[in-house]
């Protein structure tokens, strides 16, 4: 029987998990744009850093920290926080501004022409290359690739990214890289699988714990490799900037997650956020160091569910909702590393029996993507708390982190208790036999 191809197929045939993914984030990318129209751009101010003056911030601001501070003991004196080969590839991408047009600081570097251009082709080369790879790993026809990579690339967490121009966006990439390729029959691009993951945690250390997944899969030697290349790419490139104190880096981190306690709810997909936030809705007192202690209850479990679930897209839905509701700044763009559980949730959902629950993980993993510029809340206002105030779009994501993971864990915990009932049958009929 011939198979019916692009929009046909997509018309013809029951609504499936995969196709209701795609219509909802479609739909509401159409939305969120139409209502960016009807508002004279007020809207656009959900979805983007409200920090209106200080676009692409992550991206110039490191940068233009060699201008300031020699490379020599910089993360002693400059509070850097950043891997080190995240700063020697912003220093590559310093050095290719002209020395007669090197602004003064990370603000006049957006009006320079040799400052702005590199960052721009840097984007265009880097989101190519995502559409491309999502394209490659999901399954289906031409179109259905090309609509379900493109949709992604629109989504709200790929938007905020973009704004922000953080070094995630390549770490993204060569994670997609690692997982297109980690399963391949050649050995070359095996290897370069476990090199992408390595060079993408050197370059934000939060895609590194994708490197259990080796592990789950009993492949030992794959796994060793990783962590080699894993080492040398965060070791290595200390070598530049002399002698360093790893703790150091991690200071200017503990002070930055600090300081990012008082902006507001807004933009943070973090549990003990998303349970602050739903203490102040409701009106409900609890204490900081409560809701610290709730969510690090949660993250063990959901990471202990990793151990138990045996479909792949969960096992790495997980990991991503541990890296991306654990740690304590955590903002909306780490949110993009949920496109490797959603490619791989369309992809298996459409080889399995349909049930309700796989319509629920749909709708749930299409609320990490979706934009929602409805409420045009400016800088400074709100009901939903300043000075960075809490977003729609910020709060369906961190709700569907939330009730993904609690889901997963239901369904972990359910699956252990079928392993204990299954050893103690099993002993009984063992020792029925050995009575016997």
């Amino acid at each position: 029987m011939k198979r019916t191809t692009g929009l046909k197929q997509l018309t013809k045939e029951k609504l499936s998990p995969s196709v209701l993914f795609l219509l909802l984030l479609c739909f509401a990318e159409i939305v969120a744009f139409a209502m960016i129209l009807i508002t004279g751009g007020d809207a656009s101010g959900d979805l983007l850093f409200q920090n209106r003056i200080d676009s692409f911030m992550d991206y110039f601001h490191p940068m233009m920290t060699f201008e300031r501070f020699s490379l020599k003991g910089m993360y002693e004196t400059a509070n850097i926080f950043y891997p080190p080969l995240a700063m020697l590839f912003y220093f590559v991408m310093y050095s290719i501004i002209p020395n007669g047009f090197i602004p003064e600081n990370d603000f006049f570097a957006r009006e320079h022409q040799s400052a702005v251009f590199p960052f721009l082709l840097l984007c265009v080369i880097v989101v190519a290359g995502i559409i491309c790879v999502l394209s490659a790993i999901r399954n289906g026809t031409e179109l259905e690739k090309k609509l379900f990579a493109f949709a992604l690339a629109l989504s709200a967490p790929m938007v905020f990214l973009l704004e922000r121009g953080n070094i995630i966006l390549p770490a993204l990439l060569f994670t997609l890289l690692f997982l297109h390729w980690k399963d391949s029959e050649s050995k070359v691009k095996r290897e370069l699988a476990l090199i992408s993951l390595a060079i993408a945690a050197g370059l934000k250390i939060y895609p590194a714990v994708f490197g259990l997944i080796l592990l789950i899969e009993k492949r030992k030697r794959d796994a060793l490799r990783c962590a080699i290349y894993g080492i040398l790419a965060f070791v290595l490139p200390f070598l530049v900037f002399g002698i360093v104190n790893p703790l150091d880096m991690i200071r200017g981190l503990v002070r930055t997650s600090i300081s990012s306690f008082d902006e507001g709810f807004g933009y943070k997909v973090n549990f003990s956020n998303t349970f602050a936030f739903l203490c102040s809705i409701f009106h409900i007192p609890c204490p900081r160091t409560v809701l610290n202690i709730l969510a690090l209850i949660l993250g063990i479990l959901t990471f202990g569910a990793l151990f138990l679930l045996k479909e792949n897209w969960k096992r790495f839905c997980v990991i991503t909702i541990f890296v991306a509701a654990m740690p304590p700044m955590s903002y909306m763009y780490v949110m993009v590393f949920m496109l490797i559980p959603a490619v791989l949730f369309v992809n298996e959902s459409d080889k399995q029996p349909r049930s309700p629950l796989q319509y629920v993980y749909a709708v749930l993993l299409s609320m990490c993507f979706i934009p929602l510029p409805f409420t045009g809340v400016t800088y400074g206002e709100g009901f939903l708390f300043g000075p960075y105030p809490m977003t729609f779009t910020t709060f369906s994501e961190s709700l569907a982190l939330l009730l993904l993971a609690i889901l997963l864990i239901r369904e972990a915990v359910v699956r252990l208790f079928c392993i204990i009932r299954s050893h103690k049958s099993t002993r009984k009929t063992n020792a029925e036999i050995t009575a016997k």
